[in-house]
């Protein structure tokens, strides 16, 4: 009945970034305060070092008044003012709002139920006999939260109810708008609760940039001008290599990709090279991110970093697509080796990508960087790595074809439409090269080999694959060979040993550098997983 505000889902935001803690609101109608904490001590930066709970009132912060919602709509529609009401008048008990209002939750209910789903304390006025803003209604608010006043912040639209909190000891929070109250509330904990996008968190201290900084850069550098406006920031969970960062500037979503602070090996991390190439990838009808400016000035944010348009669409993390028919899953596949071989079909030349890297023995190259690396980051002797080692140096190709490789060519790292099966972007292009295209078609097809079972990278090595839709590896492989219109792979098993190797070389590596504990044991128990997966990729078996 009630259309939720912007402060809703911040409520949410920071209940969800609360690290198990509680925080409390309150509602309109029968008065109701709800209560849920928002940082552990240990987790707090905000200005407000003592601040551990906020409180919230309900009506006119939480929920709008549902007359604002009509006359908002209203006017957005060109409908003459009282339109709605004249409706809801006429329709009279055997109305659609009536019949509404007779569904299966009653509008006490309904402020139950949502205070339940988004709270953990709950104090209803007409259950404990008073109401805001009489102060013993804090104190028990403060009672069940087991806080003091001075850990607290409250939010009201009503200016005394903030009086009586603050002669507490409270802090309070006026709400004149859910821009203002939001940025009010940012102030206290330290937290980013606007510009929220599944798939993000907060920016780590760490990570932190002048915001400031990038205002100036996207109004003067990229002419998106918003006057007085701030760009919110979030940093996404997906691809942390080179972090990357969704950004709300004004009514602009955008995304930035940075080099990651600190001491870096000098060709590590090389996101102008990112930007070259897909911005080449864009001009020759690649499905890639709109691409928006690079800035290797590091004065402006500490490192390098380009910008591109937010492509809202599906990153698909689970190869076996659950909630997916088996004719969407055909097609996701298909779309999937159609968009690689749009890559490895585009004219070096014209792309203006000549210089982008060596054009001959990349295997032989690639293959001494990853052996180079593991024997770096080696931890101890592990029998059956040195064997493939030796087994891959004595079976290089000796000659091959080169195009532009993405390097990391995998099902997680397309975004597809969510209306269709459509590839709108392919993305992470930080191992982007000149090579040889069939490392990028194994390391696509590196999850058939695999069990679903297996760490950080899920396979389809135990799984029916026709029950499911999916196409089978010969199909893959058929469908690659005839869109380029090459022949049959000879060799193919050696391209799938070598990617089984340069995982284990990548899992090996962020093991060593892994803070011994949970994610240490899981990376390492990936390498032992592939380890034990080579002694089945024998030559024996397959040469």
């Amino acid at each position: 009945m009630f259309r939720v505000s912007p402060l809703k889902r911040v409520f949410i935001q920071v209940w969800k970034q609360g690290h198990g803690s509680q925080c409390c609101l309150g509602v309109a109608g029968p008065r109701k305060i709800h209560c849920c904490s928002v940082l552990g001590a240990k987790d707090l930066s905000s200005k407000q070092n003592n601040i551990r709970c906020v409180i919230f009132d309900m009506g006119g912060v939480i929920l709008p008044n549902p007359l604002g919602v009509f006359q908002e709509f209203e006017v957005s529609n060109n409908l003459p003012e009282g339109t709605l009401l004249n409706v809801i008048k006429d329709g009279g008990d055997k109305g659609a709002w009536a019949s509404l209002e007779k569904g299966t939750l009653t509008s006490s209910e309904f402020v139950e139920h949502f205070g339940q789903e988004c709270s953990d304390k709950i104090i209803e006025s007409a259950v404990v006999k008073c109401r805001k803003p009489d102060p013993r209604i804090y104190e028990m608010c403060l009672k069940q939260l087991r806080m003091r006043p001075q850990q607290a912040v409250f939010l009201d639209d009503i200016g005394t109810n903030l009086k009586s909190a603050k002669e507490l000891g409270i802090e309070t929070i006026k709400v004149t708008s859910p821009d203002q109250a939001v940025q009010d509330l940012e102030k206290f904990l330290g937290l980013s609760l606007q510009g929220y996008l599944k798939g993000t968190i907060s920016v780590p201290e760490r990570l932190r940039f002048s915001r400031e900084n990038l205002a100036a850069y996207l109004t003067e550098s990229l002419n998106l001008t918003h006057p007085g406006t701030l760009p919110h920031i979030r940093l996404f969970k997906h691809g942390m290599s080179n972090p990357t960062f969704y950004l709300k500037f004004g009514d602009k979503e955008l995304v930035l990709r940075k080099k990651p602070p600190g001491k870096l090996l000098p060709s590590a991390h090389a996101v102008d090279r990112e930007f070259r190439v897909m911005k080449a990838m864009e001009e020759q009808r690649v499905p890639v991110p709109p691409m928006l400016g690079m800035c290797s000035d590091t004065s402006v944010l500490g490192t390098e970093f380009y910008v591109m348009g937010l492509v809202p669409g599906v990153l698909y993390l689970d190869p076996l697509l659950p909630n997916k028919s088996d004719h969407e899953r055909h097609s996701i596949y298909t779309a999937m080796i159609d968009a690689l071989c749009k890559i490895h079909s585009v004219d070096i030349g014209k792309a203006d990508l000549d210089s982008f890297g060596k054009k001959d023995n990349y295997m032989k190259r690639n293959f001494s960087r990853w052996m180079k690396q593991y024997e770096n980051s080696k931890t101890e002797e592990i029998p059956a790595m040195n064997e493939i080692i030796r087994w891959i140096s004595e079976n290089l190709p000796e000659k091959g074809t080169t195009t532009v490789v993405h390097g990391d060519f995998r099902l997680d790292n397309i975004i597809y439409s969510d209306k269709s099966d459509d590839v709108l972007a392919v993305i992470d292009w930080e191992l982007s090269t000149l090579g040889d295209p069939l490392s990028d078609l194994a390391t696509c097809c590196f999850m058939y080999y695999v069990p679903s079972r297996f760490p950080i990278l899920p396979g389809l090595s135990d799984v029916a694959l026709t029950q499911y839709g999916i196409p089978t590896i010969d199909q893959i492989l058929a469908q690659y060979c005839s869109t380029r219109n090459i022949p049959p792979i000879e060799n193919w098993n050696f391209y799938v040993i070598y990617t089984f190797f340069r995982f284990a070389a990548i899992l090996q590596g962020v093991y060593k550098r892994a803070t011994i504990g949970k994610q240490g044991i899981i990376l390492y128990s990936g390498v032992l997983m592939l380890v034990s997966l080579f002694s089945f990729f024998t030559p024996v078996r397959y040469f």
